[in-house]
């Protein structure tokens, strides 16, 4: 976790609809990987490290890519909604349920 606007410059394979901004500042400590996914044409809507007070956490359009070939798995809340998460949390979760 890094400390808020402490940031890195990312560039987007999307342009930001209404600011049609086409570099973003990142947290620096999920940069890389914001990055990364941008370079593979995940389409990038915003993202935040948690800064050591909550969880981290990258938002992506639910149609620009398949999440899975990275090894997460998404959670449909409703049509406009859903939870990306890893699928080792998601199994530790259930485990978890199981076990009480």
């Amino acid at each position: 976790m890094c400390k808020w606007n402490n940031t890195k410059t990312v560039k987007l394979a999307y342009p930001r609809e209404y600011s049609k901004t086409t570099e973003v500042p990142v947290d620096s400590c999920i940069s890389k990987l914001v990055q990364l996914l941008n370079n593979f044409k995940v389409h990038t809507l915003g993202c935040c490290c948690g800064h050591g007070k909550g969880r981290g956490s990258i938002l992506i359009d639910k149609d620009s890519y398949s999440i899975t070939k990275f090894g997460y798995c998404e959670i449909f809340l409703n049509p406009d909604m859903s939870i990306i998460t890893n699928k080792k949390y998601l199994e530790a979760v259930e485990e978890s349920k199981n076990g009480e």
